[in-house]
């Protein structure tokens, strides 16, 4: 088995804290999934206590790129790690991914578009 790591970039909004659904569903799927919140400068980092509960790391490294930000930055401060779950807040997870650790890069999303 690969040594993996969810990257979950956070812009933390109480109104709507889809980060607490990310990571319960990672939970849910995945035995002791290590999990690291990149936070992307949120103004209420009230969750971060919340997440430390649920075992994630936290890098509070004031991204301001977001995703990609929080992506490269994940890659280039773990590089030991062999297989990266690059995923955003809101995904929900509804089963286990680790077939996924097979293929070199998978990309999957929850809306259609056109290949361009």
């Amino acid at each position: 088995m690969t040594n993996a790591i969810f990257v979950v970039p956070v812009k933390f909004d109480l109104k709507n804290p889809v980060v607490y659904g990310c990571v319960e569903s990672i939970i849910k799927h995945h035995d002791n999934p290590e999990i690291l919140i990149v936070d992307s400068g949120s103004d209420d980092r009230s969750y971060f206590e919340w997440c430390l509960d649920h075992r994630c790391k936290i890098a509070s490294i004031n991204n301001k790129l977001y995703s990609f930000g929080a992506h490269s930055w994940s890659i280039r401060h773990y590089s030991d790690r062999d297989f990266f779950y690059l995923i955003m807040d809101s995904v929900i997870i509804q089963s286990n991914l680790d077939e996924f650790r097979e293929r070199p890069v998978t990309v999957m999303r929850h809306f259609s578009s056109q290949v361009h």
